[in-house]
């Protein structure tokens, strides 16, 4: 009877350290960026972790890593089916119901779904202050998740509270802020806050390097960000070199086909396309739009993007019929999924009416440039280079149409915006989500 039970104990002690041994080695070769290797490990950690038991937190813990992963290489539905598993049990057992809802929310975030998103995101906040308090250092990545989401919907001033709340938590607790202070600077970028978000950004980047080294797909991401930085600033040959290095490691990383790859390859082809080598940037930008309509579907906010994207470049080839297509397409995903307001549908807007009046459909153009600058008025301000853009393009129509004196005033107003801050009508996002652990405690 000892010998039975002590050999059982043994058998159980071993399924633990073998359970331990591969998550640890899971999560180090996912640090590295070896995403393919640190999948067959998790799986292996899995089995060893359906023997504990349906309810046990140390499955949860491999559900919601493996999910991770399967987010990061863009296998939603799997990442999806994983997460909402480690939650049902994280409820069930009284676990961090916290974690599992954020990082469901971040997969939520990625896919477009951002009504789903914020509810899990606002629940998660209301749970870890009900309990720990306003000022939990735990707050953070969910602050900072949430003040994306908030980036995303164009509601700036918000997203910057919550980033900037984010940031003083994590500096008091000691924790790396990198990925707050990449996604603080992506906001100020989009604000035409230049040199507060090249600062944030080589900060980040700095830290980056230092706790991962070159290679890692974290380093692209920033690197990807300060490129974009950098072309809408006219330094095109900085740009180009961090784009180059970026797309290197994210192929190695993750594949050629990943979504990450297709933000590297859109801020390129707008690089190329500023520098008129559109001959250069089309191929760049139809491999984006099939990277993300492949790993997103059809109906995402980041489909819409590139389809805007790739009917811009569509214009200097004269190819109106599939630039109209494109753009339209374009317009019904982003106002069904961010709604009539976002800055993203006045960027479709603005494209959109210049493909009518390169054809002199100047009634079909105007009342889109209206609506454009209607939009990015009310959303970004009356300083912005987007407006500009938009302001020049529509006084072209007036100038058309012979509305001189209000054409002159158009004008005007979008060179004293130009004079500060050169435009960028195609840029592209990349921003850190955080993911959390569980964390349960050793056995």
């Amino acid at each position: 009877m000892f010998a039975a039970s002590f050999l059982a104990l043994c058998a159980v002690i071993a399924q633990v350290v073998d359970w331990n041994a591969l998550m640890a080695e899971a999560g180090r070769l996912q640090n590295q960026g070896a995403y393919a290797e640190a999948e067959k490990q998790f799986q292996r950690a899995l089995s060893e972790a359906e023997l504990f038991g349906p309810k046990d937190r140390r499955l949860a813990l491999t559900l919601n890593n493996l999910a991770t992963l399967y987010r990061r290489q863009g296998k939603f539905k799997l990442a999806e089916n994983c997460y909402h598993r480690a939650l049902a049990i994280l409820i069930e057992t009284g676990g961090p119901v916290t974690t599992a809802l954020n990082n469901l929310a971040v997969l939520f975030v990625e896919q477009g779904r951002y009504a789903d998103a914020e509810s899990d995101y606002r629940q998660a906040i209301s749970i870890e202050e009900g309990e720990l308090g306003a000022t939990a250092p735990g707050l953070a990545p969910m602050l900072t998740n949430l003040g994306t989401l908030s980036f995303y919907q164009g509601r700036y001033k918000e997203a910057e509270s919550l980033y900037r709340r984010a940031l003083a938590l994590l500096e008091k607790s000691g924790s790396n802020p990198a990925s707050t202070m990449n996604n603080l600077a992506v906001l100020y970028r989009a604000q035409a806050r230049y040199s507060e978000a090249e600062r944030l950004y080589m900060r980040a980047l700095a830290m980056r390097e230092k706790a991962l080294g070159p290679h890692h797909p974290e380093i692209a991401k920033i690197l990807t960000n300060l490129a974009d930085l950098y072309t809408r600033q006219r330094h095109f040959s900085k740009a180009e070199s961090l784009l180059r290095r970026a797309l290197a490691i994210w192929e190695a990383s993750v594949g050629v086909d990943h979504p990450d790859v297709a933000s590297s390859l859109g801020t390129l082809a707008i690089l190329y396309a500023q520098e008129k080598n559109f001959a250069a940037a089309l191929p760049l930008q139809r491999r984006a739009l099939a990277i993300r309509q492949k790993a997103f579907g059809a109906n995402h906010p980041d489909v819409a993007d590139s389809l805007s994207a790739l009917s811009s470049l569509l214009r200097a080839f004269k190819n109106y019929d599939e630039a109209e297509r494109l753009a339209s397409e374009a317009l019904a995903i982003a106002e069904e999924r961010l709604g009539h307001e976002h800055p993203l549908v006045a960027k479709i807007l603005d494209n959109l009416a210049a493909v009518y009046s390169e054809q002199a459909e100047f009634g079909r153009a105007e009342p889109l440039y209206q609506r454009a600058v209607a939009i990015q008025e009310k959303t970004l301000g009356r300083d912005h280079p987007d407006l500009a853009a938009s302001l020049s393009d529509y006084a072209n129509l007036l100038k058309k149409t012979h509305r001189k004196k209000q054409a002159a005033e158009m004008e005007t107003h979008a060179r004293n915006i130009l004079t500060r801050n050169p435009p960028d009508r195609l840029a592209q996002l990349t921003i850190d989500v955080r993911e959390m652990d569980p964390n349960p405690k050793p056995l």
